[in-house]
């Protein structure tokens, strides 16, 4: 009975590692190599008018300088003119 239990255990562990092999086999095909990957970090500005730094895709540009999209833009001052193309149809 012991020697059972251990041949159930030692084809188990095979199976296990096996499969984990498997795994990071598969991983390391799906991975882009370095220059195929996407910048972890866009450009970031200083909003004129709040102070916040956003990154540049949600800033508007004005006559007073760079402007945050999500607080500053609402307060609808003449000048405001967008600097991307994002949300336009």
């Amino acid at each position: 009975m012991g020697r059972l239990l251990l041949v159930l255990f030692a084809v188990g562990l095979v199976v296990l590692v096996l499969r984990r092999v498997a795994r990071s086999g598969n991983q390391a095909r799906v991975t882009r190599s370095p220059t195929e990957q996407e910048p972890r970090f866009e450009k970031t500005t200083r909003c004129v008018r709040c102070g916040a730094y956003v990154p540049a895709s949600l800033t508007v540009s004005s006559e007073q300088g760079v402007v945050c999209r999500d607080r500053c833009e609402k307060t609808n001052r003449p000048g405001t003119q967008r600097t991307s193309d994002h949300d336009q149809p």
